[in-house]
């Protein structure tokens, strides 16, 4: 923020001596923006005890480098979000020793870590750092204290700014002691940028808002604007924000505003000032080390055989008596420098030994010498003195003695005025010299010429303006400015004046001025030069407005609908937004549609309405980022503007109207809760064809519910004891849990349609997470100190109990189906799948020989569940977690993809229902996939959480908070297999080619010949085999085969089957390009997935032709420090889709 103090002075009655002067304080706010490092710390806490609170949680983050030594003091760590855990104190955090995080729950909290300007130190591989934490909570009062292993990061080093501002001491305006009204002279406010640091500032930026007069006591009639701005010498827009870009390690950039004072005047007091957010750090995190104002001599160029070509400042530092520059600050560290005293010049002053002689018509050309002395100086050199053709020859250039011409920056007459407001005109010019430079120089002006050329006036409107050809819509607070400029080498502005039609009887001076009364007025204005040519006169009409636009209706078409609908489903997936808006004098209206969701808006629709016409934008459900947005009711609040409104003056009236609408986003299956009950909490649902299970706390304790999804019959309470039951499963009618009723936990049963609890299983230690399938119920066993799975036959005469593993590691977390039992395994460090068949352990065999390891990976997989003999899991091998499969020949499939993370399947049959993360990880959703077909969806998109999904028979159920409490939830659906269909756009497009549309068009030109789609012109494909394009407009056809890639010119749009629902292919990928049509892919498949699952090493790049923006995308492949790497843009890669695969090695019988 600058404050500069202007001394401006107004004429008394007889002369200049007895004038008035006043002071004027304005201020320029400007923000400068820039991208910094910081690191996002996530601690997830698991509480899987089912009935007790984790409570009096504190979390200390802690930072230390390599050696252990702590150093959170260089540090800014601040709590970003806390989701699941609940603050029982009044700080803000709980983190800090009063947080609780609920039985069976799980919280997770965020910490935003800022490193300070000398963390990352001068190497620029940084230094490493490791972030742990101390983590300590009670358990029925008993404390316990759990350090976090900590992570690694790496910092590296920052950059270190300094910004030097420069302002001219005299600013030249109408001359108050004249009668005639000058133009304003622009004059620049420039700033240098250093980058004292070892690291770079990246995206740099610096937004400036218009001059404010804060302070004007005397109400003097001045008014300050910024007329533009450029960038180390270049213009750039818009003209008020200066992108600096990437500023490099001992670097620097310059950027200026042209600014004009409509009264001349001196800045008496010029003051930088800056604040950094305490948000982000404040002192501790700020990259800005230093403010400066200085005043500027003039603009110059250090133009010596090793510097830069930008211009340079030469200024005043030491605010001397006679305002004389004393040093250089250069637009560079010179070569050879190593930080910031490297861009500074000392400059000595010297004096010439006589007044010059005038210039004349005859003798254009005047020579002076300078005073060297005894010991002349060496270097740069500083020389002023009145300019011998006292402002009315234009200087054009300086030679030196030697025949040296002076750099055209480097000589200049500055305007000034003295203290009687009187005209100065000083010549002025700097110099480089060696040791024996001479001392005498030339001066040669323009000669003088006739001035026959008129000058040109234009407007300047300080306040809210809108331009409609040749009339400005203004209102009563804009401030309306003149700027007269002359020919190039012309005589000067004498004089600026204008009439306001039917007020004024003749032309006035062209003082600013405001127009109060409303309606329209014309405005004819002109300049006079020094050579009394006459600029014709100029006309514009001013129409003065006072009023908003009115809104006369605005309505949201339909209020329903459902955005993330899949393809083939009948579902409204967008909506209108009409309006139909008024004003008195607006031809267009700027109009914006907010559209949020409590509180927080998700995407902003622009566009310009027509008053008395209607308006219809279309909203297709998406965020501003594209994505599909969750369900629930947003709020559309419109905003009409006539374009006046003025942000920099908060008191002045609105010029915009506003309303708001409702709409409801749902999901495309019907959501409902399954057994309501208001305040209670329902968990851990588990289902059996429709029959669906649950533990409730209605009763004031966890109890077993049972419903029939399918049926209107109410829900029937399985258990009745006062203490928990928890943790349900079934299969048929028979209902499994686990009971603490006897101190610890047990398994019980029961039937669903015949509630009786019998004990499965009541033996020393914990039973817990039973599962049932046949006649076998299996669970995790603590009894012999860590957890093992067991497994009983309810068939068994005998009821034995069997010990299914008995490693001195866990197992946990079984999953049933028929005799078959999976479970994670912790025998190998991380969890692995196995399993087994309890049959064969039944008939005889021994665990050891039978049981199998499904996974062999380092990382984690967790969460098997089985059904018919497909088994999946939640594996975090690719970093996040991730559904994966077992597959026929006993290796690992991935099934899903995307943003987020994918965990928590179940299965039933070819259908799998998981928790997905893709909107956030406090916005956990749920998504399907068919794994016949490849068939996938968002399932649930609600902005609460939607979790633990359990598959049934036509039924999928989950719990779900969005009613404030947890609640089971329930949808009926049926996947649908539905072929695979493309959209055409009209002229280019890139399809895949499936066995589907071979069969109906075995070749291009039977393709091209059937009129579906319509207005097909031409199909070409491109063969990696063969090295070249084959084509239906070269006088022959080819035949189509699937997996290849089509190139298709249509005509207009149209739609295309090219391949039946969960039609997949396996590729033969060459070296060099390939053109290849992609069927059924994985949901939430992108670029980047579908080069890593060639190989890195493999492929170059993968393109696709973007129909919407008629653009192509593009993701390749790079050497990072780590490997290779994908780049680029990671597109969504859809079924149906051509791609262009530029390979590096040969790859054969890949799948997508």
């Amino acid at each position: 923020m600058f404050i500069l103090v202007v001394l401006v002075c107004l004429p008394g009655v007889a002369r200049a001596a007895d004038s008035a002067c006043a002071r004027v304080q304005i201020e320029i706010a400007q923000e400068m923006t820039l991208e910094r490092v910081a690191f996002d710390a996530k601690l997830v806490i698991h509480n899987k005890i089912p009935d007790k609170d984790l409570t009096d949680i504190r979390v200390e983050v802690t930072i230390t480098d390599e050696a252990g030594a702590p150093h959170n003091d260089l540090f800014f760590i601040k709590l970003t979000s806390q989701d699941n855990i609940v603050e029982t104190g009044s700080d803000g955090s709980a983190v800090n020793g009063d947080g609780v995080v609920a039985a069976n729950n799980s919280a997770e909290i965020h910490w935003l870590i800022i490193p300070s300007p000398g963390a990352g130190g001068e190497d620029a591989a940084g230094r490493k750092y490791r972030v742990g934490a101390n983590f300590t909570y009670s358990i029925d009062g008993q404390p316990e204290l759990l350090p976090i292993s900590p992570d690694s990061i790496t910092v590296r080093p920052t950059a270190q700014l300094y910004l030097d501002y420069f302002m001219p001491r005299q600013v030249i305006g109408d001359n108050p002691f004249t009668r005639e009204t000058e133009a304003p002279r622009p004059f620049p406010l420039a700033v240098r940028v250093l980058n004292d640091g070892f690291g770079p500032a990246n995206k740099l930026r610096i937004d400036s808002a218009q001059p404010k007069i804060v302070a004007n006591s005397q109400g003097l009639l001045v008014d300050f604007r910024l007329l533009g701005a450029s960038v180390n010498d270049q213009p750039v827009l818009p003209s008020l924000t200066v992108d600096l870009g990437n500023l490099a390690s001992k670097a620097v950039s310059t950027a200026t505003w042209q600014m004009i004072s409509t009264l001349s005047g001196r800045f008496t007091e010029f003051d930088v000032s800056f604040s950094h957010s305490d948000e982000l750090g404040g002192e501790l995190t700020s990259l800005v080390k230093e403010t400066n104002p200085y005043y500027l001599v003039h603009m110059i160029k250090v133009n010596r055989p090793d510097r830069d070509d930008r211009l340079d400042f030469l200024a005043d530092t030491d605010d001397d008596a006679r305002h004389k520059p004393d040093r250089i600050f250069e637009s560079e560290i010179r070569p050879g420098g190593t930080d910031r005293s490297a861009s500074f010049l000392d400059i000595n002053e010297l004096q010439i030994l006589s007044a010059p002689e005038r210039p004349t018509a005859e003798k254009p050309d005047v020579d002076i010498a300078l005073n060297l002395g005894s010991m002349p100086p060496n270097g740069w050199i500083f020389c002023s003195f009145a300019d011998p053709s006292q402002g009315l020859l234009k200087l054009k250039d300086v030679v030196r003695s030697d025949g040296v011409h002076l750099d055209p920056n480097n000589f200049w007459v500055d305007e000034g005025f003295d203290d009687n407001f009187q005209p100065t005109h000083t010549l002025m010019f700097v110099d480089y010299r060696e040791p024996g430079t001479p001392g005498g120089y030339t001066l040669v002006f323009e000669p003088p010429g006739d001035d026959l050329i008129p000058p040109t006036t234009r407007l300047v409107f300080n306040g809210p303006v809108v331009t409609m050809g040749e009339t400005c819509l203004v209102t009563p607070q804009t401030n309306i400015l003149f700027v007269a400029s002359d020919n190039e080498g012309g005589s000067g502005i004498q004089e600026m004046r204008k009439k306001l039609v039917g007020v004024d009887t003749d032309f006035q001076p062209a003082l600013p001025f405001k127009l109060a009364d409303i309606g329209a007025h014309t405005l004819e204005f002109q300049a006079v030069d020094r050579a009394l040519n006459v600029e014709p006169l100029q006309s514009v009409t001013l129409l003065v407005d006072d009023a908003a636009p009115v809104i006369d209706a605005f309505a949201v078409n339909p209020t329903v609908f459902a955005p993330g609908a899949p393809a083939g489903i009948a579902a409204q997936r967008e909506v209108s937004l009409v309006l139909t808006a008024s004003d008195a004098t607006a031809q267009t209206l700027p109009t914006t549609f907010d559209i949020s969701v409590n509180g927080k808006v998700v995407r902003s629709l622009k566009a310009e309405a027509v008053p008395g016409t209607g308006l219809t934008v279309v909203w297709d459900g998406r965020d501003a980022n594209g994505k599909v947005v969750g369900e629930g009711d947003y709020t559309v609040t419109v905003s009409v503007s006539d374009g006046l409104d003025d942000p920099a003056n908060p008191n002045a009236p609105p010029h915009h109207a506003m309303a708001t609408a409702q709409v409801a986003v749902s999901g495309w299956v019907r959501e409902r809760p399954l057994d309501p009950v208001v305040g209670a909490n329902q968990q851990h649902p588990a289902i059996s064809g429709t029959l669906v299970v649950w533990q409730d706390d209605r009763n004031g304790n966890w109890d077993i519910y049972a419903r029939d999804a399918s049926s209107t019959d109410s829900s029937l309470q399985l258990t009745s004891n006062t203490a928990s039951q928890a943790w349900p499963d079934i299969d048929g009618n028979l209902v499994v849990w686990q009971d603490n009723r006897n101190g610890d936990w047990d398994i019980y049963r029961s039937f669903a349609d015949a509630p009786g609890e019998q004990v499965v299983y009541s033996g020393p230690g914990d039973q817990e997470r039973p599962v049932v399938s046949g006649n076998w119920v299996a669970w995790q066993d603590n009894r012999n100190g860590n957890w093992d799975i067991y497994a009983v036959d309810l068939s068994d005469p005998d009821g034995k109990v069997r010990a299914i593993t008995s490693h001195e590691r866990d197992q946990l977390h079984p999953a049933l189906a028929g005799s078959m039992l999976v479970w994670e395994d912790y025998r190998h460090g991380l969890a692995e799948i196995y399993q087994v068949d309890l049959a064969a352990i039944a008939a005889g065999g021994d665990v050891a020989d039978l049981e199998q390891r499904l996974t062999f990976d380092l990382e984690t997989q967790t969460g098997p569940v089985i059904d018919n003999g497909v088994i999946l899991w939640t594996d975090r091998r690719d970093g996040g977690r991730e559904i994966y499969r077992f597959g026929d020949q006993g290796q690992a499939l991935r099934l899903t993809y995307g943003e987020g993370e994918r965990f928590g399947a179940d299965l039933s049959g070819n259908l799998v229902v998981y928790t997905d993360t893709s909107a956030g990880s406090t916005d956990p959703n749920l998504a399907y996939l068919d794994i016949s077909t490849g068939s996938s969806a968002v399932l649930s998109s609600h902005l609460a959480r939607q979790e633990e999904p359990a598959v049934g028979s036509g039924p999928v159920v989950w719990q779900d908070n969005r009613d404030g409490n947890w609640q089971i939830y329930t949808a009926d659906l049926q996947v649908v297999d539905r072929p695979i269909r493309v959209e055409l756009s009209p002229g280019f497009n890139l399809v895949a080619v499936g066995a589907d549309l071979v069969s109906r068009y075995p070749t291009a030109e039977a393709l091209l010949a059937s009129g579906t789609p319509p207005s097909l012109e031409r199909v070409l494909t491109y063969s990696a085999r063969h090295g070249r394009f084959f084509s239906t407009d070269q006088g022959g056809g080819f035949e189509l085969r699937p997996g290849m890639a089509l190139m298709l010119y249509a005509g207009e749009s149209g739609s295309l089957q090219v391949a039946a629902a969960g039609e997949s292919l396996s590729y033969t990928l060459l070296p060099g390009v390939n053109h290849i049509g992609l069927l059924s892919v994985p949901f939430g498949y992108r670029a980047f997935d579908l080069m890593r699952s060639i190989g890195l090493d493999a492929v170059l790049s993968v393109r696709r032709f973007n129909q919407g923006s008629g653009l192509w995308e593009s993701a390749s492949v790079r050497q990072g420090a780590g490997g290779p790497e994908p780049v680029g843009q990671n597109f969504p890669i859809e079924a149906g889709a051509g791609l262009i695969l530029t390979m590096q090695q040969r790859v054969d019988g890949w799948q997508p």
